[in-house]
């Protein structure tokens, strides 16, 4: 759930420390706080998100979503246990709403040089899959 509101780039609302982006409280960590709501922002966007298990009864392993609107990418990745990471289309060599074989090599090739945080092995063996 956390990447697919990730790639719409929600925000969410604490009663004490206030409003702010889902992608800066996955970046700074979680408050000590009470979660008032999550604010879902509309946009024509076009989006998808798939979860991949070891096993239907699993928890997923990796979470890939990815949205487009505003003719830009918006990708989230996520590998159990560490945190989710956004990454718009720039970051990922995106840049056609129909991307390319080469394009989507380029972005799976960024994926792997994502910093610490991210389970790389894991991720790239299974968002390989996805992008086969």
């Amino acid at each position: 759930m956390l990447c697919a509101l990730l790639a719409l780039e929600c925000e969410v609302k604490f009663t004490g420390a206030g409003r702010m982006s889902l992608a800066d409280l996955c970046e700074e960590g979680y408050p000590r706080d009470v979660l008032e709501r999550v604010v879902v922002h509309r946009r024509p966007y076009q989006a998808s998100c798939k979860c991949l298990r070891r096993r239907a009864t699993d928890f997923p392993v990796v979470n890939v979503a990815a949205a487009y609107w505003g003719d830009e990418w918006h990708v989230a990745v996520g590998a159990r246990p560490c945190r989710a990471r956004l990454l718009t289309g720039s970051q990922l060599g995106l840049e056609s709403k129909r991307p390319s074989r080469e394009e989507l090599a380029r972005a799976l090739e960024a994926v792997r040089t994502l910093p610490e945080g991210v389970s790389k092995n894991e991720l790239v063996r299974r968002f390989g899959q996805i992008v086969r």
